[in-house]
């Protein structure tokens, strides 16, 4: 996926200033693909009917999954239909698992990156405000943020923050010298 010719990246540029969701992919003659989930729900599959269509992949069922926004965010759906599985960053798809900017799909042999450009943007906003000062927080404030969003920065699929045991050990160790 990160072979894109300067072609191939304007492409992808021009998808991405769109704001819509998409997927983008090589095809069986490794030709980029992107596809835009301009609905609502987005079939995967084998058949040719599929919005996002894997016709030359044999490893891909006819009707292998389905993309879906559910309240503004995507998910990827494998309820067993498919024979292959369906994966996000590695891990086997079983029911339903939420989509985020730059997640690396697999549906039979083919991989696909997901990107949301809206949520891209918000991440590199976020990334801004980085570099304004700590004048509002206290250091002890500042640790104890950034032990509560630290699981969720490193994108775990299922974040669990920071207990207060642990909070508070980082909060001493911060204040010893």
């Amino acid at each position: 996926m990160h072979r894109a010719s300067a072609v191939e990246l304007k492409d992808q540029i021009e998808a991405e200033r769109s704001g819509t969701p998409f997927v983008v992919l090589r095809d069986g003659d490794d030709r980029q693909r992107i596809v835009l989930l301009s609905g609502d729900r987005a079939t995967v599959g084998r058949a040719g009917e599929a919005e996002l269509a894997l016709e030359w992949d044999s490893e891909v069922s006819r009707g292998h999954a389905e993309l879906v926004e559910i309240g503004g965010a995507w998910t990827v759906s494998d309820d067993g239909l498919s024979r292959n599985g369906s994966y996000v960053n590695g891990e086997r798809v079983s029911g339903r698992r939420r989509l985020r900017d730059g997640d690396v799909l697999r549906f039979g042999a083919t991989s696909a990156v997901f990107r949301a450009p809206t949520e891209a943007r918000a991440v590199s906003e976020t990334q801004l405000a980085e570099g304004v000062p700590d004048a509002t927080l206290t250091a002890t404030q500042k640790t104890v943020l950034v032990a509560l969003c630290r699981p969720f920065r490193e994108g775990s699929a299922y974040a669990t923050p920071a207990t207060n045991q642990q909070i508070a050990g980082e909060v001493f160790s911060a204040w010893t010298p």
